[in-house]
Order: C-alpha cells, then structure tokens, then sequence
C-alpha cells in the first residue's frame, strides 16, 4: 500500500535539505508503488506501512515551525536605516538583488530607497546611477527591484532615448507635444511622420520657410544687437510714469 497523500508535500523538504533518502523517496511518493515503499522503508530501517508517511509528517511540521521562528525573528528585530535614521524591522530593507556588485549589507530602507532612486534617474544620465551606500553604478535589474514602477519606467524611457540618440542618423522631432523620432540621413528638413511638424536639420530649429539658413543665422546674431539698440533709444525717448509705473515720452 503506498503512502497516504498528505505525506507527498514533505517531499520539498527532503529535497529542500539535501536528505540522502530525497530520491528514494520521490520514487515512493511519486509513484506510490509498493515494491518502492518497502524500499523506501528499510532504507529507513522500520517496519511499519505508515512510518514513512509519519516521519514524514513530522519532519514537514519540524520544518514549518522552523520557519515561522525564523520569520518572527524577522518581524522582531530592528536595525537603523543610515538614511532616515529610522529603526525599522529588517523586513523594511530590501535584499541585495541579482547580480548586484555591492558587498556592503542592505542598511538603506525601501522608502529611501525609492526617493533616491527617483531623484537619480531625474538627474542622472541612466547609466550612472548609482548605489545609495556606495559608488557601484546599478544595472537594469536592480533599478527593478529597488524602485517604484513609475521611476522604473522613467528609466526605461531615458535609456531608449539615449540608445536612440546615440544613433548618427536619428533625431526626435521638435514639437513640444510629440515624442515621436526617426531615422533622417537625406535632405535639410526634417519631416515628422507623426505629426508632420517640419524642423531645419542645419540650423536644429523649426523650419523657416521665408528665409535661407544663412538669412536666419544671420538675423539671430544680429537680433541681440539690435533688441539692446532699441532698449537704449526707448529709454533715451521715455520715462516712467510715477503713477501707474508705463512708460510715457519725455516730451
């Protein structure tokens, strides 16, 4: 007869510590044969049907009460976050994720966490963000783990736009309200294909249609010049008024 089913989940705790009797028992759970229970019990040395089942049994409640000690522990004990300098439970600080080139501990709890790295990928090219404890830059798969969604999109975002930009040929149309970008090798105007909006590829401004690049060139250079001209004429010719504060001719 083979063991009762209640006894297949202590299987993972076998295997989950490395007992010398996980295979044969996973032949004897699994299969629930007889030939491989009788097996399965005198590797053990004992003679009863359901011993297995109540070792078993045992060992998987051992286990359990294992780990709720282990997470009590956890929930009860406290440490000082060095950003905050709160004391918190060690539940609040997250775990060094994979892959990660930090060997310091985790003494930087996850709200801090979170508004560092918020701050970071506003103010920082993404690839140079950096730890809150140390100067080890973080990769995408710790940003992951240790930001809001909303930051790590943000992230995400900039990181195509830098790969995108970083392309000979690539530019990101100049309308304020469209984030759309293309491939543009040929030609001086640059076409949007999403909104249309039309730029000047020489000049890197929008397209001006009445005037040639050097017209425009010219006339930016000259504009400081000549806003200053007038500003000097105006207050040669006017003054202000001591009532309502315009200005009104000296004459």
């Amino acid at each position: 007869m083979a063991p009762p089913s209640y006894a297949r989940p202590t299987l993972s705790f076998l295997l989950k510590f490395n007992s010398p009797k996980a295979p044969l028992a996973a032949q004897s759970l699994a299969t629930g044969s007889r030939q491989e229970s009788t097996a399965f019990k005198a590797s053990l040395g004992i003679e009863s049907e359901w011993a297995p089942a109540v070792l078993l049994t045992v060992c998987s409640r051992t286990a359990v009460t294992i780990i709720a000690s282990a997470a009590r522990r956890l929930l009860t004990k406290k440490q000082n976050c060095t950003t905050c300098d709160l004391n918190l439970p060690l539940t609040e600080f997250p775990r060094r994720p994979e892959g990660s080139t930090c060997k310091h501990l985790s003494e930087t709890c996850q709200d801090c966490w979170r508004e560092w790295l918020a701050e970071q990928v506003e103010s920082k090219h993404f690839d140079q963000i950096s730890c809150a404890q140390c100067s080890n830059v973080l990769g995408q798969n710790e940003i992951r783990t240790l930001a809001t969604p909303a930051v790590y999109e943000r992230y995400l975002d900039a990181s195509f736009k830098a790969t995108m930009s970083a392309m000979p040929d690539f530019r990101w149309c100049m309308a304020a309200e469209c984030k759309s970008g293309q491939v543009h090798s040929e030609g001086d105007i640059f076409c949007c294909v999403q909104c249309s909006h039309k730029a000047c590829v020489n000049c890197n401004t929008a397209w001006h249609a009445d005037e040639t690049c050097k017209v425009y060139q010219g006339r930016l250079i000259k504009q400081p010049e000549e806003e200053e001209a007038s500003a000097r004429k105006l207050g040669r010719m006017s003054k202000l008024c001591p009532g309502c504060s315009r200005r009104v001719s000296k004459r």
